[in-house]
């Protein structure tokens, strides 16, 4: 696996999303979730706890594609109730290691 550091890659936008969904069905989950597995814009997709349903990471070459991006994945999906785009301006911390505990 290879990690490309979006800010060496010209016009990368980043978006963070949270998605609600109309109404609670594992079939509607389900479709949801292969949704996001198959696009090749979302980085990262959390299943939530809370008001939100779930956390997307969205990853787009330019705001034009991110428009067409969050469109086709959250407006025109026909379970999406509500989603909140939330625009990466800098990344403070990134990281793919998972602390481990420490043996007493």
């Amino acid at each position: 696996m290879a990690v490309v550091d979006p800010d060496q890659v010209p016009g990368t936008v980043l978006a963070w999303v949270l998605v609600t969904l109309e109404r609670e069905s594992k079939k509607l989950h389900s479709g949801f979730r292969e949704r996001m597995r198959t696009a090749a814009e979302v980085q990262q997709c959390y299943d939530l706890a809370g008001e939100w349903d779930y956390l997307v990471l969205v990853a787009t070459n330019g705001m034009p594609r991110r428009r067409a991006v969050i469109d086709q994945l959250f407006l025109d999906a026909p379970n999406v109730k509500r989603y909140d785009t939330l625009f990466v301006f800098d990344a403070i911390k990134r990281g793919l290691a998972i602390p481990m505990r420490q043996p007493t």
